[in-house]
């Protein structure tokens, strides 16, 4: 007997599985996978960003010191030095300093910002401030010292 000649008993069959018979039997027209239960309501589905009930990789990243502090909310005051102002050839004795020409003399970028005047030697010429309310406690004695000593 060869291999070719090998036949099945014919009375050794398996039942074909009976489809869309009953709703029991899990091949029904109502009991698949998809049917019922939460997967088959409207609007159902997982995110992209869900990582199966694990902590999401967000939360598992350390963090930077101070990373909710918003750097554009801080608005600093640019700093001009009084020295420059008074070498500044520019600038004239007894001339008026306000925005605009700090502004045109490349001293701060917009009339927006916020300026704030330094001292750093003593001057020789008598500067008028118009608009710029903030000063060092150094630069104002330099200032009334100047205006005192030229005039």
């Amino acid at each position: 007997m060869a291999l070719h000649e090998l036949q099945q008993s014919p009375w050794i069959k398996k039942k074909p599985f009976r489809l869309w018979r009953w709703n029991s039997a899990r091949k029904g027209n109502y009991s698949g996978k998809w049917v019922k239960w939460q997967s088959a309501r409207s609007g159902w589905g997982v995110p992209n960003w869900f990582e199966g009930w694990q902590t999401p990789l967000h939360m598992r990243l350390p963090k930077l010191r101070w990373f909710k502090r918003h750097p554009k909310f801080i608005n600093k005051a640019t700093p001009v030095s009084l020295l420059k102002l008074a070498q500044d050839e520019r600038i004239k004795d007894w001339a008026t300093i306000d925005m605009a020409l700090l502004v045109s003399h490349w001293y701060c970028s917009s009339e927006n910002t916020r300026v704030k005047i330094l001292w750093s030697d003593s001057i020789d010429k008598a500067l008028k401030f118009v608009w710029i309310e903030e000063f060092s406690a150094w630069a104002k004695k330099a200032i009334e010292a100047a205006w005192w000593s030229i005039s």
